[in-house]
């Protein structure tokens, strides 16, 4: 039996993402084989010491500058979205495969040079958005093409409350580091479901509190006049939100709440009771539970892998990335006062 050797990978970014996240879903992928953990590049010398007790044989680097060529066959990009662009083009150089940490990058302009530089390299570029392997979101989609419940006609989303991220530094409250708020942030992967689900909307309208700074809570109405489908987004850090997604199709009302990976709460239409389903797959053991969160995120890393290994696009490719960061310019672009009132 041929014995596969684990692809080298090298992490660039040992912030909160890196230790809550990536190390688990590195530690578990490691443990099968799958990868090496070969470099942790970060230049504050304490976090690279936080990630080395998970992968005490990779070797530390305070700059990207500082990986010898060759050393990583893939990086995972987890720094400040503002860094992306440039160390993805490095990456790219150095002939290394790059799974890029939402948001792609800060700018289109910036998107669109990572891209260019992976086809130039002839290199895999992925981005990090992990919802689309929460087994919970995936049935949604399905829902959505399929028509099991008939014509989606509305959704209302509401994410967020009161920032707790145990951010390792200030960015995410710099607007020249961070580039943007809460719609840069989690909004990423909230327009990122809707476009992989409805495609692009036809009308936008957006609201926020910026007020010449970073927004902490926006609002965003989309439409698609074809379908006649209609739908609310509000995000925020301050207000305290319902953290959940509300969909009404003809026949039910799906409702997801966020986070939750594999579970889904539905309820026919004119009916009062809920149908409370946590979802199952099947195996060659029979029926499992489907994966959680964390399963999720890892399955994420492995299929980034796989792609590298056997020649196939990954699942969600950096185009995609792209997709959701226009949208988001596009709001930017309609920015109109966001009524202070907690919603």
């Amino acid at each position: 039996m041929r014995t596969i050797s684990p692809i080298n990978v090298g992490l660039v970014g040992c912030g909160a993402v890196a230790e809550l996240y990536y190390a688990r879903a590195f530690a578990v992928l490691a443990q099968s084989n799958v990868i090496s953990v070969g470099a942790l590049i970060d230049p504050d010398p304490e976090r690279r010491a936080v990630l080395a007790r998970f992968f005490p044989t990779a070797q530390p680097y305070p700059r990207l500058e500082d990986l010898p060529p060759e050393t990583v066959t893939v990086a995972v990009i987890a720094s400040p979205p503002r860094f992306h662009a440039a160390q993805a083009v490095q990456l790219f150089n150095d002939r290394c495969h790059v799974l890029c940490e939402k948001p792609l990058a800060t700018t289109v302009v910036e998107a669109e040079a990572m891209l260019q530089a992976a086809r130039t390299a002839q290199r895999t570029l992925a981005v990090g958005l992990f919802r689309r392997f929460f087994p919970a979101l995936r049935a949604i989609g399905e829902f959505c093409t399929s028509r099991l419940f008939g014509r989606l006609q509305s959704f209302d989303v509401r994410e967020g409350g009161p920032f707790n991220w145990p951010a390792a530094t200030p960015s995410f409250f710099d607007r020249k580091q961070a580039g943007g708020g809460v719609l840069l942030d989690a909004g990423v992967h909230v327009l990122d479901l809707l476009l992989w689900w409805l495609g692009e909307p036809t009308h936008v309208a957006y609201a926020d509190d910026a007020q010449g700074g970073l927004e902490a809570t926006c609002r965003i109405e989309l439409g698609y006049p074809a379908e006649s489908i209609r739908g609310t987004v509000l995000l925020s850090r301050d207000w305290k939100t319902s953290n959940q997604w509300l969909l009404e199709f003809e026949r039910a009302t799906v409702l997801w709440r966020v986070g939750e990976a594999n579970r889904l709460e539905i309820r026919p239409r004119g009916s009062a009771d809920w149908l409370v389903s946590s979802l199952e797959t099947e195996s060659i053991r029979g029926r499992v539970p489907a994966d959680s969160y964390p399963q999720a995120f890892t399955r994420q890393v492995r299929d980034f892998i796989e792609s590298i290994r056997i020649g196939r696009p990954p699942r969600v490719p950096g185009e995609e990335g792209l997709r959701s960061l226009r949208l988001i310019e596009s709001c930017y672009r309609r920015r109109t006062p966001l009524a202070l009132e907690s919603p």
